[in-house]
């Protein structure tokens, strides 16, 4: 029975030495694991962050555009009361006044 009882207290340590370089082991890979995770939690956030930054300035785009728009419609009705004095004053018209009418009617037609 002896050498059982060596044989047990033998595998007893391999088996304790086994299970301490397992733990090790599975410590290193769950440790390179949440590195990995934070890592892309880091980048994802990056990201939405440079999302949130691309629909601000689209936003901003958008409002700008509507700026322009409504400074071009109001651009054009103030040529077009304008072109309505000079053709009240000028009811004759020449060839220049001729060439802005049609400026503004292409104008408008834009605006539209």
């Amino acid at each position: 029975m002896s050498d059982l009882a060596a044989i047990i207290t033998a595998l007893t340590g391999l088996l304790i030495a086994l299970g301490g370089g397992a733990r090790w082991l599975w410590n290193k890979i769950e440790a390179r694991a949440v590195a990995r995770e934070a890592d892309v939690e880091e980048r994802i956030k990056a990201v939405e962050a440079k999302v949130a930054e691309c629909e601000q300035r689209e936003t901003a785009g958008r409002a700008r555009e509507e700026a322009a728009k409504e400074r071009s419609a109001a651009q054009v009705t103030v040529i077009e009361l304008l072109w309505r004095e000079v053709e009240r004053l000028s009811p004759e018209g020449s060839k220049v006044l001729k060439r802005a009418h049609q400026l503004l009617t292409d104008l408008k037609k834009d605006a539209d």
